[in-house]
């Protein structure tokens, strides 16, 4: 008898547990009209909600107009199909004079909290505009912006994103800041894939996040990984499954990089029209670690100069000690592109462990990197020497200890150059260099060695049955030790 009393009071007690408040916001007075202002209302079934004890705040199929929106610890909020949270233009949900540097949904040292569901969360930035293969067009007269992220959770645990659609940011679409155990599983991002200013998700910091089966086309970087003197370092990510398009960097560590980047894996995933595929950068000194990457797809056809599949680079910063990038490996990936691989560590440091394996380059068309080394002011390449920007090779090596690139397959251009690669003028991204129209009549502006290589300490290429797209051996190395070619 005693058992089965016991065992009745943790089932109740489960059951109690179990159970969540459930609040329709049109139940308190909410209207999903797009004019009306939603914005106390939300907080206050949000504060309802988190009074007694946590659940769900639902917004039904509707425009629902609101300012700021604070999320709180044990209270989701859930977007039903055809619900569509929008930003106002003011975030005090009185006024609608100009655009609103402010977020639309934020949420501040909260536990247990997120969004979920199926409908939309919509920002005032620039519409979205669709970036066809084969547009000849492109409007470079968007103003950089500098608001807030659309979404920004800020010192929050167990934060879960799941199923949403989150379109039209002026800044990030999704911002993170020393956020403990992410999970961001089935959502879409879509931004002007004009606005630079607008990454898809942000991280400054961060430990324990994971992102999958995700949707992210945007105009900056897709996800980028950040540490300032603020966040803490980011360690353990995982993504896999995704589909990222952006006219930046698609998958970025160290956008800005104080603390370090440990324990990254990437894989599974589809990169397309982005300017670099994938970008590992220290230049304030903290360090990157233990990155895997794996079985990525990519191409770099944008109207952007100097586009790259891979990017890697370490600097010594304005002051204090250089930080450190070392055991990345990156294989099975294959990208279509006009560029090169750069990995470069400035003089009087080193990269140490990088693995190239697998990787196949196919060029529809070369582009001549020293018309537009000198000119650019893309933040990836400018820090860089002058010589090390302008080398004409597939991948361009420098300041590496152990360096080992294990099979790459180079498909040169044979043939006249794709249309849907003919853009009828390229520009630097950062948009303040300058802009050149390209000639097709060729489907090269120069030839491309295998490989430049300046002090490599260990390590090997193989690359087999490739020669330069001049059909030379091409393999070009200087102060090189127990570095061999296979």
């Amino acid at each position: 008898m005693f058992r089965i009393i016991l065992f009745l009071f943790f089932l109740t007690t489960s059951v109690q547990n179990s159970r969540c408040e459930t609040i329709d916001i049109t139940s308190q007075g909410a209207k999903g009209d797009g004019i009306f202002m939603n914005t106390q209302i939300i907080n206050q079934c949000i504060s309802m909600v988190a009074e007694k004890g946590g659940g769900y705040v639902v917004i039904p199929a509707g425009t629902f107009r609101s300012g700021t929106i604070e999320l709180k610890s044990n209270v989701y909020l859930r977007l039903e199909s055809g619900a569509i949270l929008k930003a106002a233009s003011q975030t005090d949900g009185t006024k609608d004079e100009k655009a609103s540097p402010g977020n639309l949904l934020k949420a501040v040292s909260a536990s247990k909290t997120g969004i979920i569901g199926e409908g939309i969360i919509e920002g005032n930035g620039e519409g979205f505009s669709t970036f066809l293969p084969g547009m000849i067009s492109f409007d470079w007269n968007i103003s950089l912006s500098t608001d807030a992220p659309l979404i920004d959770f800020q010192n929050c645990g167990e934060v879960d994103i799941k199923g949403i659609q989150i379109r039209n940011a002026k800044s990030a679409g999704l911002s993170f800041f020393r956020c403990l155990n992410v999970k961001i599983d089935g959502i879409t991002v879509s931004n002007s894939i004009q606005n630079i200013s607008a990454d898809g998700l942000q991280f400054l910091g961060g430990q324990q996040i994971s992102i999958q089966n995700s949707r992210i086309e945007t105009g900056g970087n897709g996800i980028s990984f950040s540490t300032t003197s603020q966040s803490d370092s980011c360690v353990g990510v995982m993504i896999s499954n995704c589909f990222i398009k952006a006219t930046g960097t698609a998958f970025l560590i160290g956008k800005e990089s104080v603390k370090d980047f440990r324990q990254f894996i990437f894989s599974g995933s589809i990169i397309y029209e982005s300017g670099t595929a994938i970008g590992l950068v220290s230049e304030n000194g903290g360090s990157i670690s233990d990155v895997m990457i794996s079985n990525i797809l990519a191409d770099n056809n944008v109207p952007v100069i100097l586009t790259e599949p891979i990017h890697l680079h370490l600097l010594k910063p304005n002051k204090g000690k250089a930080g450190s990038i070392r055991n990345v490996s990156i294989q099975d990936f294959s990208c279509s592109t006009q560029g090169r691989i750069l990995l470069v560590a400035q003089k009087g440091t080193m990269v140490e462990n990088i693995q190239l394996r697998n990787i196949r380059l196919r060029f529809p068309w070369i582009e001549d990197p020293s018309q537009m080394a000198d000119k650019s002011r893309n933040p990836l390449l400018e820090n860089l020497s002058a010589s090390t920007r302008k080398q004409r090779s597939a991948i361009v090596a420098e300041n590496i200890k152990n360096l080992v690139v294990n099979h790459i397959q180079l498909e040169w251009p044979s043939d006249a150059v794709q249309a849907d690669w003919q853009w009828s003028f390229r520009r630097d991204y950062s948009f303040e260099g300058e802009s050149y129209r390209p000639s097709y009549s060729r489907n090269k502006e120069c030839d491309l060695d295998i490989l430049w290589g300046n002090q490599l300490n260990g390590g090997y290429i193989w690359a087999p049955n490739s020669l330069s797209s001049a059909d030379k051996p091409g393999m070009v190395l200087s102060g090189c030790r127990n570095f061999t070619v296979r």
